[in-house]
């Protein structure tokens, strides 16, 4: 039976599911700032569902596992259903399997939920599951209905079994179930089965130490037939006998009533069926719910079970309100067009994207900006990640710098409140030596000292001196909300007491260390920088210059000098290695202060926190990066143990490895700084501290003396005050400061731009005409001289161009005048990066002519992972490229194939409403997987496309300064005639197309149909406003600038934009 695919609305539906090449996805985790979500993973075998539990794999309830794995264990671990029908007392039949006779099997994949259907004549058989995540609620909770409708012509009476062969109980972890389940058996009890709700956990901590801890928490489950509880069945033994396989139930279960006396209660894995009786007429049907979840005691448990017998409607009511919040949440980006598919594949990659970076939130108007709904990407592709998923109300996740600095990038277009948050975070986790720390937990809070005397509170002294900690320690918000929500004499006055308690807390942040070094995390922050003048023009001169409160990041791991990491390895080979070390002197330094301890003192590290304007910052990262320059002067080093972006070129560290990716971005941000940056000030005078100066200024020697034959020197001279610099900050800095004019740092930029613009020339390779991205350095050990290690610049380097990558295209077009982009596009579209069968970009070309020390990258099968696929981040980083640099008709063109929503769905072969980490490109041996996507959803490419549509809708500055210098709202919309809608739908008008900002429905209206773009094209000439209630209009191309500040502020009600041709043409 072959799998059919198509789409109903926001539903994807995929018929003979059983039968469809296998692929997995997950629920999004969101339950509502007020409810705790657990995290859900599924795929298309069985009865979908693989794996589901509560924070990360530790707290699973159906074991965690990879998906290679989870594809065949499914259908036996995850949920099963028996029936068995009157006539056939025997035989127990099964739904959802892939060899069911005369089965139509449909799986349809909704944002928010899952619902399987079976229907089958033989059987006289339709069987209907549908399943998500509860919102709103005080425990983590995954709900389950299954209906029942009778379509034979005749009365049946049915027996069903419904549940989980297996549960973990809780406790048990992830590496205990995969390494000594039978032993931890004999710690696990099945509490409470005779009320029907049972409670899975393990007796104590399973732990070799004296103190002995019990465990009161646990998962439970339990279903319901209306109003009352199901009988359940706890002890797999009973339901499937001797099938230690559990692939059938056993004929005799359910014929002698004394079964679920003789269960098993302990020393088991348990598992969780609910067991009814029914008497369908002929096309009657009826319908049972279940719920797995956890709470913190057996009492929680039950209280949450009673709460569902007495609210009858409680499952619909839930279903709709997960719905809600998923609606509630694409309504922040509500893109409408005439493409329904377009549609809701971006309110989708919105939703992913807040998955990945979290959506913005500002706990009231005075308090903290949270980060709501993320997670570390991980799920049964990536298995390798240690993913966090809170189950706490106001729940946060952990993630790494690149990752959420990405996702976050369009933030103030969400919640322009936030302010400078993101710059603030991302500028201020930059350290002295250019790196940052590379894990970014949840936000915490520190609660005001009069916290515990709230007259709100019902608590008493001793209840206040136990309970000390809460306050000496930050907690996330979440922790605090459910303190209020227990403690609170008023129960209805909750929201009102955290809210006033969160306007008086201290956020925050705090990082780890994590594996090290990359070399591009640094340029993501220009994003932050560009975003923020963007929608605040008129605050350049204020970000850059007045704002002094930036801080620089202290961590206790340093970058070893050039004679410690470079080696001579056992096997006769030179490589850099071991270049990052943990400094324990420093860790307990860093450990001995009191608050805030990761960040850079003053008087060596013993006095105030050093702060400082954003511009000294970047000048900092411009001097510490240009002197990072590679042998040639081409590349930034890998100097650090870790590539860029690519972390799959895990080996190009030890061959010396250089990329034109950060020297591209290095040029940016230098341009930025000569351009943008010092005529805001070019006379204002700034501090900035002796060691950077000293620094700065041998740096700017070393430039000023670059020999067109020879870098080396150059190189050798800028590493050895680099390393000079790192050593004299390592603890912090003196506190002495120079006083220096914004111009006479001009100078030294402008000898940094010269030599950044020769790297770009030499970037570009002669013979293919490709930007290069990366660089290998290679020497011949009988080639070193003795003296190597104290004379660096001896070494007799071998510089070798990695085969081309698409990322260096993407970097480099940033920076180029469009006559170059223009050729950068043809070469590329002409070389073996385009992938002519799919239409899309391969992340690279053929590598078998590269070494394998270059890293895992070059093991993988073509078009695998990061070897020859389409890389789908890296893909639309490119298309967004082409759209900055003006290349429309180019970038219309290229999206017609390119983007994911636009693509043949039986090829994609997953929901075409999501992104993939990658396609297997049409170099991949199997041509069935050829344009497949693969690894779900929580990728970058989230945020690439979001930058396209907020291009597109807006042109690339739509907040501008008029001549009295106050900020005008002028979008310049890159919009083609055929995206408008071709009638009236709902609010929105025909001929129109739709995006909200800053909370507000922004809507064209495009009456001539015409593309917003070329010499034919409309763009604004008239502006519709509703405002406190009164309805506001004006012509013109602009918006003026008191209803731009009100728009801006979210405090409009609407704005419509007519589209047309303006006289003044």
């Amino acid at each position: 039976m072959k799998p059919q695919y198509r789409v109903e609305g926001e539903s994807f539906v995929i018929e003979n599911y059983n039968h469809a090449e296998p692929f997995s996805s997950f629920f999004p985790a969101l339950a509502g700032e007020t409810g705790k979500p657990l995290w859900v993973f599924y795929t298309n075998r069985g009865q979908a569902i693989s794996s589901f539990g509560i924070n990360n794999k530790d707290g699973a309830m159906l074991e965690f596992l990879p998906a290679n794995k989870a594809y065949q264990a499914t259908p036996l671990l995850g949920f099963r259903t028996f029936v068995r029908s009157g006539k056939k007392a025997e035989a127990w039949y099964e739904p959802f399997l892939l060899h069911n006779k005369n089965a139509r099997q449909t799986l349809i994949v909704r944002p928010y939920e899952l619902e399987l259907q079976e229907v089958n004549p033989s059987q006289g058989l339709e069987i209907t599951v549908r399943t998500f995540g509860v919102p709103n609620e005080s425990c983590a909770v995954l709900a389950r209905s299954l209906t029942i409708k009778n379509i034979s012509r005749s009365t049946q009476s049915f027996q069903v079994l419904d549940g989980l062969p297996r549960v973990v109980p809780w406790g048990m972890g992830d590496y205990l179930v995969k390494h000594m389940s039978r032993t931890i058996e004999a710690f696990a009890e099945v509490l409470n089965c005779h009320a029907s709700v049972p409670f899975f956990k393990l007796k104590v901590e399973p732990a070799d130490r004296p103190n002995v801890a019990e465990l009161k928490d646990g998962f439970f489950s339990f279903g319901v037939d209306q109003k009352s509880f199901l009988p359940m069945v706890v002890d797999p033994h009973v339901v499937f006998g001797p099938d230690s396989s559990f692939f059938k139930a056993s004929p005799t279960f359910g014929q002698n009533g004394s079964d679920l006396n003789r269960q098993l209660m302990s020393n088991i894995m348990p598992s969780s069926f609910s067991l009814s009786t029914v008497s369908l007429k002929s096309k009657q049907s009826k319908t049972w719910y279940s719920y797995f979840g956890y709470t913190e005691n057996q009492e929680k448990a039950n209280n949450y079970a009673k709460k569902i017998i007495s609210e009858p409607s409680y499952f619909d009511n839930k279903q709709e309100e997960m719905k809600t919040i998923y609606q509630d949440l694409i309504k922040k980006f509500g893109f409408r067009s005439s493409h329904a598919t377009l549609n809701a594949y971006a309110n989708n990659t919105f939703m992913d994207n807040v998955l990945r970076g979290g959506y913005p939130v500002s706990l009231t108007q005075q308090g903290p900006v949270v980060h709501l709904f993320s997670r570390k990407h991980g799920d049964m592709e990536r298995d390798y990640n240690a993913f966090q998923i809170s189950a706490s109300y106001y729940s946060q996740g952990n993630g790494n710098f690149r990752d959420v600095n990405q996702n976050r990038r369009n933030d103030l277009f969400l919640n322009q409140k936030i302010g400078t948050t993101n710059v603030d975070l991302f500028f201020n986790l930059l350290q002295f030596d250019g790196f940052n720390p590379l894990v970014i937990n949840p936000t915490r809070i520190v609660l005001p000292k009069d916290f515990f005397h709230y007259p709100e509170f019902n608590v008493n002294d001793r209840f206040r001196e136990e309970h000390q900690l809460l306050k000496k320690k930050p907690i996330l918000p979440g922790r605090l909300y459910e303190f209020v929500l227990e403690h609170c004499k008023d129960p209805l006055n909750v929201g009102n007491v955290f809210r006033d308690i969160v306007r008086k807390v201290v956020p925050q942040k705090s990082t780890r260390h994590g594996e090290g070094y990359w070399i591009d995390h640094w340029t993501y922050n220009l994003d932050h920088l560009d975003h923020f003048l963007t929608v605040f023009p008129e605050q350049a001169r204020w970000i850059l210059f007045d704002k002094k409160d930036f801080t620089f990041h202290d961590s206790d791991h340093f970058v070893r000098p050039r004679k410690e990491k470079y080696v001579i390895t056992k096997d006769k080979k030179f490589r850099q290695l071991n270049a990052v070390v943990l400094n324990e002197e420093k860790q307990t330094f860093l450990a001995s202060r009191q608050a805030e301890a990761d960040k850079v003192r003053t008087e060596d590290g013993r006095g105030e926190i050093f702060k400082t304007t954003l511009f000294v910052k970047c000048v900092a990262l411009a001097t510490v990066k240009v002197s990072s320059l590679d042998p040639f002067g081409v590349g930034i080093e890998m100097e650090a143990g870790r590539p860029g972006w690519c972390d799959a070129l895990n080996g190009a560290p030890g061959l010396f490895g250089s990329s034109s990716h950060e020297m591209f971005e290095l040029q940016r941000l230098v341009s930025f700084l000569l351009e943008e940056a010092i005529p805001l000030a070019p006379t204002k005078a700034i501090e900035i501290p002796v060691e950077l100066a000293t620094f700065l200024r041998e740096v700017g020697s070393a430039l000023a003396h670059v020999s067109n034959k020879d870098f080396r020197p150059t190189w050798d001279r800028m590493s050895t005050t680099r390393e000079h610099f790192r050593e004299k900050t390592f603890f912090g800095i003196s506190g002495k400061m120079r006083m220096v004019r914004v111009n006479d740092i001009k100078g030294f930029l402008e000898q940094a731009r010269r030599v950044l613009k020769d790297a770009a020339k030499k970037a570009f390779d002669p013979q293919t005409k490709l930007p290069t991205s990366y660089f290998t350095h290679e020497v011949e050990v009988n080639k070193l001289p003795g003296d190597w290690k104290t004379h660096q610049y001896k070494i007799p380097w071998s510089q070798h161009r990695v085969a081309p990558f698409l990322e260096g295209a993407v970097h480099a077009m940033k920076v180029s005048p469009l006559s170059q982009d223009k050729k950068i596009f043809k070469t590329v579209k002409k070389s073996e990066l385009m992938d002519k069968k799919l239409g899309m970009y391969r992340l690279n070309v053929s590598l078998e002519k590269e070494s394998s020390d270059l890293g895992r990258i070059c093991i993988f099968s073509k078009g695998w992972l990061e070897n020859e696929s389409i890389f789908l981040h890296m893909h639309y980083k490119y298309l967004l490229e082409i759209l900055r640099a003006g290349l429309v008709e180019e970038f219309f063109h290229e999206i017609k194939d390119g983007v994911i929503p636009f693509r043949d769905i039986k090829s994609y072969g997953r929901p075409i409403f999501e992104n993939s980490s990658f396609l297997a490109s049409s170099t991949f041996p199997k041509k069935s997987f050829q344009g497949k996507g693969f690894v779900a959803r929580l990728s970058g490419a989230t945020a690439e496309f979001l930058s396209m549509i907020y291009h597109l809708v807006l042109g690339p500055n739509p907040f501008t300064l008029n001549e009295e210098g106050g900020v005008i709202f002028s979008p310049k919309p890159v919009l083609p005639a055929e995206w408008f809608s071709k009638k009236a739908e709902g609010l929105l008008p025909q001929n129109s197309l739709s995006l909200t900002l800053f909370g507000i429905p922004l809507t064209y209206v495009n009456p001539k149909k015409k593309n917003t773009y070329g010499r034919t094209g409309v763009q604004p000439v008239g502006f519709e406003w509703i405002l406190d209630g009164r309805f506001y209009s004006c012509e013109g191309s602009a918006l003026p600038s008191e209803p731009t500040v009100a728009f801006r502020e979210g405090r409009l009600e609407n704005l419509t934009i007519t589209l047309g041709r303006s006289s003044k043409r």
